[in-house]
């Protein structure tokens, strides 16, 4: 509930997340302490505490950044590239781990990843980027354009790792049922969430479509 809420004040007042974040922090922390601290479970405590904080901040601020991209001048086709450049990049990888992956990427929190398949991944993103670019006519450089969308899919890349950490402490293979094959919700938008906060950083700079 508290996340959810929080999820809606950073949509609607972005501006407010500086005084409203602290504010969300305490209501969790408060409660958890004052019903949950005992002598012998303070670092149970703790990394519960750490979690929750966390999923505050992963399921509540991040996913109000990709509002924030679809409410800019001409935020749906914005929107819709982000998207477009981190599916793109899930897809370019998967296809290039299968056929040429050999080194695993992290072994520890993703063991079918591997190096080939993140660098796949990355030139997926960018070629999808920039033929999205050319066909809605942005009027950016393209050397600038090669920066967003690289630091975009390797932003993306890493939520995919961060989501998979979750899992390896939850002990699951997915994160989710809803969407069968696909792992979860949370599997298919993670590198969105992870990625929203740099893609919309060069979207205020610079995108004018």
């Amino acid at each position: 509930f508290i996340g959810t809420l929080f999820f809606l004040m950073a949509a609607e007042y972005p501006h407010w997340v500086f005084f409203t974040l602290p504010i969300f922090c305490a209501l969790i922390s408060g409660p958890t302490l004052w019903f949950l601290a005992k002598k012998e479970n303070l670092p149970n405590v703790l990394k519960f505490l750490g979690m929750s904080i966390v999923g505050l901040i992963y399921c509540g601020l991040m996913p109000s950044i990709s509002y924030q991209i679809a409410l800019a001048e001409n935020g749906l086709v914005l929107f819709f590239l982000h998207l477009a450049v981190v599916f793109s990049g899930d897809i370019s990888a998967y296809f290039a781990g299968r056929f040429f992956g050999n080194r695993k990427l992290h072994e520890t929190l993703s063991p079918k990843k591997t190096l080939e398949g993140a660098v796949g991944g990355l030139f997926g993103s960018v070629l999808t980027g920039l033929a999205w670019a050319y066909f809605f006519e942005l009027e950016v450089s393209l050397a600038l354009l090669l920066v967003v969308f690289l630091m975009t899919a390797i932003f993306a890349q890493l939520g995919d790792l961060f989501k998979s950490f979750f899992k390896r402490l939850a002990n699951v293979k997915d994160s989710g049922g809803i969407m069968p094959g696909h792992g979860g919700i949370l599997d298919r938008i993670d590198g969105v969430i992870f990625s929203s906060a740099v893609f919309y950083m060069f979207v205020l700079g610079f995108f004018k479509p």
